[in-house]
C-alpha cells in the first residue's frame, strides 16, 4: 500500500480550550501535516483568512487546504465562522474542506451543521 505524505497540507484549527487546541495539534502533526496554524476562536480564524489574501507571510500560511474546528467557542463559535466561510461576500474559501469538531452528535445539531455546509463532523 502507497504512502501518503500530508507534509504540503495546511490546516486552520480553531479550538479554544487550550488542553484540545494541543491534543489536535499533535494528533495533525503525528499524521504528518505539514503546516497547522492555530487560533482560539472564530473571530480569530476569519481574522487569518482575510489576511491570507493580503498578505500570506503575515497569516504565517500560504494557503488552506481545511478547516478544523470546534463547534462550541466563545465570542465567534464554529457555526458562526462556518456561516462566514461559506456565505459572506469577504470569504474566498467558500468551497474549502470544513471539518467540525463537536460534543453535539444528535441527529438535530448534525442536521443543522449541514445545513450551512460543513463537511464533516467529529464527534
Amino acid at each position: 500500500m502507497a504512502e501518503i505524505s500530508l507534509e504540503r497540507f495546511s490546516v486552520l484549527l480553531v479550538e479554544d480550550n487550550s488542553y484540545l487546541r494541543t491534543l489536535l495539534l499533535q494528533s495533525l502533526k503525528a499524521l504528518g501535516v505539514g503546516n497547522v496554524r492555530t487560533v482560539g476562536d472564530g473571530g480569530e480564524a476569519i481574522e487569518v483568512l482575510q489576511l491570507l489574501e493580503k498578505d500570506p507571510v503575515k497569516a504565517g500560511m500560504m494557503n488552506v487546504d481545511f478547516i478544523l474546528s470546534n463547534w462550541q467557542m466563545s465570542p465567534v463559535d464554529g457555526m458562526m465562522l462556518l456561516r462566514w466561510v461559506r456565505r459572506h461576500k469577504e470569504s474566498r474559501h467558500r468551497f474549502i474542506p470544513f471539518v467540525m469538531v463537536t460534543g453535539f452528535a444528535d441527529k438535530e445539531h448534525v442536521a443543522e451543521a449541514r445545513g450551512l455546509g460543513v463537511t464533516e463532523m467529529l464527534a
